[in-house]
């Protein structure tokens, strides 16, 4: 039986009615697609895509030259990307266990400089107690100026500033090991004790330069301290007692090779400076030496006078 007008009207109705809902439920379901759904999608497969890796982090800090050991440990995962490029890895996939394996510090288990707790470890702030053994030395100066507010500890850099203004690192990124008055220790390689000892020497023949401590600030720990490389070029006799020195490592001697092929003219400035004190070079040295020797001195007879009172 056919519908009259009126049950057609209301049936046409109802169609677009459920045509409007369906349409609006539609409009509705794209929104929140976008909205909720897809970025948490997006942010699903990003991390699927992030790589991590298990590494060292130190639960406590470490000086200088100590050994570290498995209770200062503990092994994090973190991602890639926030990681040193030189990071030392915790664990290694084993393909015939099918499993991940401990690795071990091995041999590298030496702190190069401080560090503090939550340090990652990595290559760079570690090195190997052979390598202490035969080119690191504890040496004593006691003729570098010093800050007022230096303690043990102490991240530094060793300065020395001549009369042109030029203003040269000598040593980079050491820690103070010992502090006793004007005397400072410090933990240095063959290298570095054959550049410091060049400096002290023109320090000594050019009264107007300066030989002094740059502290670094405590706000920053030392993997954060960036490149760090020395820019004193020494006196082309302890540049020849350098690269022929059979105790110096045969990558430092190709880094400091680099480095004085690089920054040259620096060494040329000094020497220009040099050249006015030529006649009074051998009174200036022995004026310096000895009052380096009285002050060593002095400071070793206080030391005894002190274990005395014991």
């Amino acid at each position: 039986m056919s519908s009259n007008p009126m049950q057609r009207k209301v049936k046409n109705s109802f169609l677009l009615g459920m045509f409007i809902m369906l349409l609006v439920a539609l409009l509705i379901g794209m929104l929140l697609f976008m909205v909720i759904v897809k970025p948490m999608l997006n942010k699903k497969k990003a991390e699927e895509g992030i790589q991590y890796a298990t590494v060292y982090q130190l639960k406590s800090s470490v000086k200088s030259g100590n050994e570290i050991t498995g209770p200062m440990l503990q092994k994090v995962t973190l991602p890639v990307t926030s990681l040193p490029s030189d990071k030392k890895l915790a664990e290694k996939y084993d393909e015939r266990l099918q499993k991940n394996v401990d690795i071990g510090l091995g041999e590298e288990n030496i702190a190069k400089i401080n560090l503090d707790a939550g340090t990652i470890l990595s290559s760079s702030v570690l090195t190997t107690m052979k390598d202490v053994d035969k080119s690191w030395r504890l040496v004593e100066y006691n003729m570098i100026t010093l800050p007022t507010m230096l303690e043990f500890g102490d991240t530094i850099d060793v300065r020395v500033a001549f009369a042109n203004g030029q203003d040269l690192a000598v040593v980079v990124n050491k820690q103070v090991q010992e502090i006793n008055g004007n005397t400072i220790t410090l933990l240095l390689t063959e290298e570095e004790i054959i550049m410091m000892n060049s400096a002290i020497i023109e320090a000594y023949i050019m009264p107007s330069t300066n030989l002094y401590v740059a502290k670094y600030s405590s706000e920053v720990v030392p993997e954060d301290h960036g490149e760090i490389t020395a820019t004193y070029m020494p006196t082309a006799q302890a540049a020849t007692l350098l690269v022929n020195n059979p105790n110096i490592l045969k990558e430092a001697k190709e880094n400091f090779n680099a480095r004085y092929s690089k920054n040259g003219e620096f060494r040329n400035n000094i020497n220009e400076i040099a050249q006015r004190y030529e006649e009074a070079k051998d009174l200036n040295i022995e004026a310096g030496v000895q009052k380096q020797i009285e002050a060593a001195r002095t400071a070793r007879e206080e030391y005894l006078s002190g274990m005395s009172g014991y």
